[in-house]
């Protein structure tokens, strides 16, 4: 019955104790101190009441060693589960530190080239620009030497903040400009083409 209700486990405690029970019966026999005449009507209930409490002692015990048992693998399931995701974080956390000295060396190579492209701008006679392909020409960037030539700072026309590089192209050139570039366009050529420009002081 024990082992049908609480595991095999558990059983052979009981049966240990039940076993030792009995040992100590015999011992006592042998020893003298219960005598082989003895009364068995005299010890039937302090014997029953023994033996009776001596198993529900093996059966606890079963029950307590079982569930010792059960929370001992849970425990190592446990610890083996946190392993693996310690292995885990500890990988993805070195994985996010390439990732990071990664972009740390790209920001830096990207601000090296921003600043060699400064150097050879500056040092361009004449203005470099890259605008957007609509009549007023929205500027992207312009150097800063478009105000030696308009008179206007740079900042004026980055996104027609101000005015528009059209705005400064003199009117009698303003459609020969629109019309050479967008063939050039037309036929993925280069282009070259001269125009006049009005500065600050109304002047060409």
């Amino acid at each position: 019955l024990t082992a049908v209700f609480l595991g095999t486990r558990a059983a052979v405690i009981a049966t240990c104790c039940s076993i030792l029970v009995i040992a100590l019966i015999g011992l006592g026999i042998h020893s003298g101190r219960i005598p082989l005449d003895f009364d068995a009507s005299k010890y039937a209930t302090a014997g029953s009441s023994w033996i009776g409490a001596t198993l529900c002692c093996g059966v606890l015990t079963g029950i307590v060693v079982t569930s010792l048992g059960r929370l001992h693998s849970s425990l190592i399931d446990l610890i083996r589960t946190l392993d693996q995701l310690s292995s885990e974080l500890r990988l993805a956390n070195e994985q996010l530190n390439a990732r990071v000295a990664e972009l740390i060396e790209t920001q830096q190579a990207l601000r090296d080239n921003e600043e060699r492209f400064r150097t050879l701008v500056a040092n361009i006679p004449g203005v470099v620009y890259s605008c957007e392909n609509d009549p007023d020409w929205t500027m992207q960037f312009i150097s800063d030497a478009i105000e030696k030539i308009v008179g206007y700072p740079a900042d004026d026309f980055v996104g027609n903040h101000v005015r528009t590089l059209a705005s400064v192209i003199h009117p009698d050139d303003r459609q020969d400009v629109w019309d050479t570039i967008q063939q050039a366009l037309r036929e993925n050529e280069p282009f070259s083409v001269e125009y006049r420009m009005i500065d600050a002081n109304a002047e060409t």
